[in-house]
């Protein structure tokens, strides 16, 4: 799975749109579809910051699982 593979799977489960996702860390609607291997820093803090439930490691790595309130 890749990260554009978990990032959609995370807005899935969260049972919102791309778009609202989109909006909510500051980037365009476009961001996910074109979304290529990696993310920027600033993405990656902009998606921690507004979504603190979400695992980033999972998010980057695929280890562990998608939500910190899963691990604990």
């Amino acid at each position: 799975m890749t990260v554009k593979e978990r990032i959609t799977a995370f807005i899935k489960s969260q049972r919102i749109s791309n778009s609202e996702f989109c909006k909510t860390i500051g980037v365009s609607n476009a961001f996910i579809s074109s979304m290529r291997k990696s993310l920027q820093p600033d993405k990656i803090e902009s998606i921690a910051l507004h979504y603190p439930q979400l695992n980033i490691n999972w998010m980057l790595t695929g280890e562990g699982f998608m939500l910190k309130s899963q691990s604990e």
